[in-house]
């Protein structure tokens, strides 16, 4: 195979396409992990989905955009929320179908929830009242309500403290 990529690299063009129909393709994702001032966890309700109506905010990146720009882009879109985001703290795989997400902390930074075709409502929980979310999302979410109470998101400095799920 080394002897045929290599034979192969007079025609880069040829490479390319035969590495976009041999590699997989997926989907790249931001959700932002958002507390309000109260420690609940912020969370959306979509319109379009059949099960597991609520989920972190967020949205899929697109083409060429940086993921933090994407979240909030996706944000404004969906509530007419203005985002600041804070620090990177977890990169998921999909567990079902290819897609991978990147997770991010933030916090409102301006505007007034508006509902819009994708997303009718916006609610806060704790960790003992959380909605029906996808397994994946609802372990997430757990481990940031720990994280938090553990110290380990970052400060109001927003130092870069290392997330990581509680030890079980």
């Amino acid at each position: 195979m080394l002897r045929i990529w290599k034979f192969l690299a007079r025609w880069p063009r040829l490479q390319t396409v035969l590495l976009s129909l041999l590699n997989p393709r997926f989907l790249i994702g931001a959700v932002a992990v958002i507390f309000d001032d109260r420690g609940r966890l912020v969370l959306f309700h979509h319109t379009y989905r059949r099960r597991y109506h609520w989920s972190f905010p967020g949205g899929w990146i697109r083409r060429y955009e940086e993921p933090e720009e994407a979240l909030r882009r996706e944000i404004r879109e969906e509530a007419a929320l203005d985002l600041e985001v804070l620090a990177p703290l977890a990169s998921l795989a999909g567990p079902v179908w290819p897609n991978f997400e990147v997770v991010y902390l933030a916090r409102f930074a301006g505007g007034a929830f508006r509902p819009s075709a994708e997303v009718d409502e916006m609610a806060a929980f704790t960790a003992a009242d959380l909605p029906d979310l996808k397994p994946y999302q609802r372990s997430l979410a757990l481990a940031a309500f720990a994280a938090r109470e553990q110290g380990k998101l970052p400060s109001a400095v927003w130092s870069a403290a290392p997330f990581r799920k509680p030890d079980r």
